[in-house]
């Protein structure tokens, strides 16, 4: 079963900070994710290992 947690990621450009949850499978030992800053539009890369 994946694990599901939070990650904060800071926004490289403006600064905001967006949370997101990520799903860690277990046979992979990193989790990536990558998503949108809420506030710039800028695109935000998040790797978990």
């Amino acid at each position: 079963m994946a694990e599901k947690f939070k990650v904060t990621i800071k926004c490289w450009n403006c600064g905001v900070e967006v949370t997101i949850e990520l799903e860690k499978n277990h046979l992979v030992m990193e989790a990536r994710a990558t998503t949108e800053c809420t506030n710039c539009g800028c695109n935000l890369n998040a790797t978990v290992r």
